[in-house]
């Protein structure tokens, strides 16, 4: 082709001649579609995508109407989903023109490459050029834009969008999603306040959310590898100039922007309700909400200890006793040890001091005239009648006048929050907190959340965008596993068995222990020995890679930080991508790209 010319769909009417439409990425149809989609979508005959936009926008525009606060957030959401769909109707734009000629009356008669629309027409007049019969370029939609190296991908992931559609699973999936979005928090009890109400929804909404989308997931990755297999679908597509691998990852990124679609929805929903919702609330309640929930509130404690460094040398110098040395094994001694160094960091007698200091590091000079929250959780050996215990907080610089006494009652294994003052750091950017226990029970702070001082470090938005995006994570790396197993496996074992690593993985506290022990099925009490060493030899080892894997996703659940206000931070975030798609998704693609480039595809089925 000539530098400067483009291609163009050649069409004939018997009384009113030739029209010619470009081939590829219309620009003309992308803005049209991007600033009026509604009026785009009637005008090209697409009359159920028009009354979907017209509710979306209604929709939209209620919101921003009943709920303050959130019209900018409602502009740049429709913003990104218009321009999305403009990018793809952009794409099919030559698509729509020669749909919208053909039902006029005219018939298509090639393609042809000329500088203009009008040359195109005079050129097919005159017949000085060939027409090709290319009807197919007429609809490359948004492959135009996607670099020619992974065009092969794109197209398998396309075929895998279609086969979603065309078995109506988005279209089920997205039902469950919103029948779960604004029937369950109808039916599940709260403790009847609005911060309550608000938390089981979240938590409820969200976690159901996941368990759907993840099982849904795990059943349509093996079942799009292991069915095509096995019903010769994959022969066919297999004789194609595209890779196994390509194939492999097309279908897994198919399946990760499926879920992407569906928890985006879903996601953009709960978000909204809860604005809603909250919006219905009177102003004090608001404010409660606002400040706890529905807010991203970072986390300061007080640095962990060396509980394994100091129990070393407690245990050392009670070695040096020789008595102690001969009685007891260096093992137990240490766990002992262990032990003690922890209690004397989270016990609290009758009567006795606990002193916390927070360093608020480089965001002294902000926080310092903030206000902050000091967030406290103790246990009791023994709870009494009302479970209710007497302790007295003294926050501030120790010795100075700025000290700010709290006294009161509070209950144990429940959280508890103090509004703090501004102004009660030091110089230096520490905050101490001095507590006594002034009831008649032992306490136990965990050093883990005994004492947690809060900021507010993003709104919630943000926070729950950053946390639909480590579920979404989740759903891809659960993906990588369905296709691992069906690339070597039949779809009911590969079910089964995707299933089995779900359910194994999520018992993370069982892999530890046969990691620890070195054994699954327990040892000889006689012999002290393993009961099968041979089972173990195989199992050990495979419940070691589990359990690295469990370990590098298990930190990134943000249901709970959401529902407390917590801040799903994006350096947290951004681990999760790496670990949880990079590093764990990685391993099962791997595993998944080579067991499907051995497997023979051309073996002959079996006829019953």
């Amino acid at each position: 082709m000539a530098e400067g010319r483009n291609k163009f769909g050649v069409f004939e009417h018997p009384a009113q001649g030739f029209r010619a439409v470009a081939v590829g990425f219309r620009v003309v149809d992308a803005i049209w579609a991007f600033v009026l989609p509604f009026s785009y979508a009637l005008a090209h005959g697409r009359f159920s995508a028009g009354v979907v936009l017209l509710l979306v926008d209604l929709v939209l525009g209620f919101l921003a109407a009943t709920v303050p606060g959130i019209a900018l957030s409602l502009l740049v959401t429709r913003s990104i989903l218009t321009g999305m769909l403009a990018i793809h109707w952009g794409g099919q734009g030559a698509s729509f023109k020669a749909e919208s000629l053909e039902d006029r009356g005219f018939v298509f008669r090639g393609t042809i490459d000329a500088l203009s629309a009008g040359s195109a027409v005079d050129l097919a007049k005159t017949g000085r050029a060939d027409l090709k019969p290319e009807r197919v370029l007429l609809a490359r939609s948004a492959f135009t834009m996607v670099p020619k190296a992974l065009q092969p991908m794109a197209a398998i992931a396309a075929l895998t969008w279609k086969a979603a559609f065309r078995f109506r699973l988005f279209w089920v999936l997205l039902f469950l999603l919103m029948v779960t979005v604004t029937v369950l928090p109808a039916v599940v009890k709260d403790d009847g306040t609005p911060r309550g109400f608000i938390q089981i929804m979240l938590t409820y909404t969200l976690s159901l959310m996941t368990v759907l989308l993840g099982f849904s997931t795990l059943w349509l990755a093996c079942g799009t590898l292991a069915k095509d297999i096995e019903e010769c679908q994959m022969q066919v597509v297999a004789t194609k100039p595209v890779a196994r691998w390509q194939i492999w990852m097309g279908k897994w990124i198919g399946l990760s922007l499926l879920n992407l679609a569906l928890l985006s929805i879903a996601g953009a929903s709960v978000y909204f309700f809860l604005l809603y919702r909250a919006s219905r609330l009177p102003a004090d309640q608001q404010a409660v909400l606002n400040n706890e929930i529905l807010v991203a509130r970072g986390t300061l404690r007080e640095p962990m200890p060396d509980i394994k460094g100091d129990a070393e040398k407690m245990m050392v110098e009670r070695l040096k006793n020789p008595e102690v040395a001969a009685s007891i094994d260096r093992a137990t001694l240490r766990s002992i040890s262990e032990n003690q160094i922890k209690a004397l960091h989270q016990v609290v007698m009758p009567g006795y001091l606990r002193v916390w200091k927070i360093d608020l590091g480089f965001l002294k000079e902000r926080l310092n005239q903030e206000q902050l929250f000091a967030r406290i959780k103790f246990f009791v050996a023994k709870t009494n009648d009302a479970n209710l215990y007497k302790g007295e907080f003294m926050i501030g610089p120790p010795g100075t006048s700025k000290v700010q006494p709290f006294q009161g009652t509070f209950a144990s294994d429940t959280f508890h929050e103090l509004a703090l003052p501004r102004g009660l750091a030091d110089e230096n950017g520490i905050l101490t907190v001095q507590f006594v226990n002034r009831s008649e029970a032992t306490m136990l702070f965990q050093l883990e959340d005994g004492f947690e001082l809060l900021y507010r470090e993003s709104t919630f938005g943000v926070n729950f965008m950053r946390g639909v995006t480590v579920i979404f994570c989740w759903l891809v790396l659960l993906a990588a596993v369905g296709l691992a197993a069906g690339s070597f496996l039949s779809f009911p074992v590969a079910a089964l068995v995707s299933v089995a690593i779900l359910l194994v993985g999520l018992s993370g506290g069982t892999l530890q222990a046969v990691v620890e022990e070195g054994t699954i099925l327990g040892t000889d009490h006689d012999t002290g020995k393993p009961i099968n060493q041979s089972v173990d030899a195989v199992m050990v080892p495979l419940f070691h890679g589990l359990l690295f894997v469990v370990n590098v996703a298990r930190d990134f659940s943000p249901v709970d930080s959401l529902s407390t206000g917590r801040s799903v931070t994006w350096l947290s975030t951004g681990i999760a991508i790496v670990q949880i798609i990079g590093l764990a998704g990685g391993m099962f693609a791997g595993l998944g790209i080579y067991a499907f480039h051995r497997r023979e595809l051309a073996r002959t089925q079996a006829i019953s």
